[in-house]
């Protein structure tokens, strides 16, 4: 709706009404089907109005199989594809159908793997985690199914751990040697820090802006330990989103998506990173 309202981007969403109900309807079923936390979950109180939600959603898969299959030729008020193939229509249904029985139980068993190595993993270490696990258990399956036994003399050439190991360091130099090398260019940046200099160099992107925004958020709760005993640094860095300028749109986002638990970051925090990430961002464009 935001970019319906934008001249600048009004034409390439016109008449896109019902793609963004539709949309809607669809993070809805997902979100009742993936409680995020304990006041999302399902129960006695809001299951018959979580259920309207999953009701509508199945109605609109029989409705579109049914128009598919009931269309006459060349009629021009009915599109000639549905929005999706017939497996994909029957998987909808089939996972709508039977979310917790198909899909809840092997996925909270990956993740409580995940999170019983790192109660709260970021992007990297989670896809490091994966990949070990990705390379664990194919090999440990493989020995213990294998043909042999505990008298067979058998010498690894190499493991599994020192390949990791080996690809850690040389991560690991790899990194330190592009910090260093734009370590001074973003001090430099960071040196004209002040709200109004910034506003003038940096190009504006609103869909950028927003996940910068939101991305502040995530950053300051994830590190409390660093500003949650200083009061000072809590200002400077906090605030609600009643109080920030009516003219500052780089918030709508993640006020969209806010239940409560979202952190709402100050302008001139949020000017700070973004300038670091334009600074990262020229520096591996070039």
């Amino acid at each position: 709706r935001r970019y319906r309202r934008n001249k600048k981007y009004a034409y390439l969403f016109k008449d896109s009404e019902t793609t963004e109900r539709f949309t809607k309807l669809v993070n809805d079923v997902f979100d009742v089907m993936n409680g995020r936390y304990t006041a999302q979950g399902i129960n006695v109180t809001n299951w018959w109005k979580k259920k309207k939600k999953l009701d509508m959603f199945l109605e609109i898969l029989d409705v579109t199989e049914d128009c598919n299959r009931t269309r006459k030729p060349n009629d021009p008020k009915t599109p000639v594809k549905m929005f999706l193939s017939n497996t994909t229509l029957q998987a909808w249904r089939v996972t709508v159908l039977s979310v917790i029985a198909l899909t809840e139980e092997m996925f909270n068993r990956f993740f409580g793997i995940v999170r019983s190595i790192d109660d709260t993993p970021t992007a990297h270490s989670w896809l490091q985690i994966f990949r070990i696990l990705s390379l664990y258990n194919p090999t440990k399956m493989h020995v213990e199914r294998g043909n042999i036994d505990n008298e067979e003399n058998i010498r690894i050439l190499v493991s599994y751990e020192e390949c990791l190991l080996n690809k850690f360091k040389s991560c690991e130099k790899e990194s330190a040697q592009i910090r260093e090398s734009f370590k001074e260019q973003l001090l430099d940046e960071l040196s004209i820090r002040y709200v109004s200099v910034m506003e003038d160099q940096l190009s504006s992107d609103e869909m950028k802006d927003e996940i910068i925004y939101d991305m502040c958020g995530y950053l300051v709760k994830t590190r409390d330990s660093v500003w949650k005993n200083c009061p000072d640094c809590m200002k400077g860095i906090i605030t609600k989103y009643e109080d920030l300028p009516y003219t500052f749109l780089s918030a709508e986002y993640t006020a969209d998506r806010n239940h409560g638990g979202l952190i709402f970051v100050t302008v001139n925090f949020f000017k700070i990173i973004q300038l670091v990430e334009d600074v990262i961002s020229r520096f591996f464009d070039n």
